[in-house]
């Protein structure tokens, strides 16, 4: 919903993160009229190094601060426990099979708009905010998901997984704003945030190696690079530290580059593919998905559509099929197992695209 539809005095509880995008959130709500009040969420405790505890403790004060400045309630809530079970748990259990699962998908659906969200009714509030860029309509009392307005800001992908009853109470104030845009607004009402960088990395747990964060669950253990031949070229220290596609940090050094072409868990083995051999290795016309979820109502199959297999990726062409199948107009590159693809209309709405739906890659 944009918040020009809200009507005053509605009470909104905004998810601020210490970035200039909740910021302005906030900032547009109160100056909309609406009983404002800020929560900053600490899901993750633990520590690679002192690099996490340095980053929340910077983030919450500069989202008290911005509180402060617009003068609104503050508070933090720790959801440390649920964030463990829902999204770590998976996570870990995803690369310990060989699979590439995305955390900040499964954060949006359990934590921020699920344990989260129903915190914030049960306490009164009428809906939730974030600093998303994606656009929620309404017709005939169905919720509709679209693109933003930021084509290269559009977080759709990552909320994907949601349902009827979280959209209809979330509110993505920047649906219609550019990132320069937030930022003027950040800045010309002197918000400490407006010049942030923005954060990137595991939600809720900061900019980390994902090797230094698997790390503390899953031990290494000595395996073996392979070629599609089956000869030996090199050792690891843990087939679950590699996704499909991955060049860098294989240890090969010398002559042409190679790719990682798949994951064998069971035998922690890593195959890989040089440069010239990567096309017929890691490209592929066509996948399998599990878990097809629909955001609105499930479309008659099979549905020609765009397809987007990971953030800010390219919509590829597709057809999809009632089995789960979808074929690919053009190859697709490292279509990793774990993986969300999120189906969109071909056809546009007001310069925007619908996200129909999603489902995740079988590995």
């Amino acid at each position: 919903m944009s918040i020009d539809k809200l009507k005053n005095h509605k009470k909104v509880l905004v998810l601020m993160s210490g970035g200039v995008d909740s910021s302005v959130v906030a900032l547009l709500l109160k100056k909309q009229g609406c009983a404002v009040s800020g929560v900053y969420l600490r899901n993750w405790e633990k520590s690679v190094g002192d690099i996490l505890e340095c980053d929340h403790n910077r983030d919450s004060r500069d989202a008290r601060e911005v509180a402060k400045k617009i003068n609104i309630p503050f508070a933090v809530w720790n959801f440390s426990k649920e964030y463990q079970q829902a999204v770590i748990d998976y996570f870990v259990a995803g690369y310990k099979q060989g699979l590439t699962p995305n955390p900040d998908i499964r954060c949006n659906q359990f934590i921020k708009f699920g344990v989260v969200l129903d915190k914030a009714v049960n306490l009164g509030f009428d809906y939730l905010a974030t600093g998303h860029y994606a656009a929620v309509n309404y017709q005939n009392s169905v919720c509709h998901l679209f693109t933003a307005k930021d084509r290269n800001k559009d977080q759709t992908y990552f909320l994907s997984t949601l349902k009827q009853n979280q959209l209809r109470k979330i509110i993505f104030p920047l649906a219609d704003l550019t990132k320069s845009q937030v930022r003027r607004i950040a800045k010309d009402n002197h918000l400490a945030t407006w010049s942030k960088k923005d954060s990137t990395g595991i939600c809720f747990v900061g900019e980390v190696k994902l090797k230094d964060f698997l790390g503390q669950f899953i031990p290494e253990k000595k395996g073996k690079i392979i070629s599609e031949s089956g000869q030996i070229l090199g050792q690891h220290s843990g087939a679950w530290f590699f996704t499909i596609g991955q060049r860098h940090g294989l240890g090969l050094g010398g002559g042409e580059p190679f790719y990682v072409k798949a994951i064998d868990a069971k035998k922690n083995q890593v195959v890989v593919a040089t440069q010239k051999r990567q096309r017929r290795a890691i490209y592929q016309t066509k996948i399998k998905l599990s878990n097809l979820r629909w955001l609105a109502s499930q479309p008659e199959l099979p549905l020609s559509c765009l397809v987007r297999i990971r953030h800010q990726g390219k919509l590829a062409k597709a057809k999809l099929f009632k089995s789960g199948l979808i074929k690919f107009a053009t190859p697709q590159r490292a279509l990793a197992g774990g993986q969300q693809a999120v189906f969109y209309s071909l056809k546009k709405f007001n310069s925007r695209r619908e996200v129909i739906g999603s489902g995740v890659i079988n590995g």
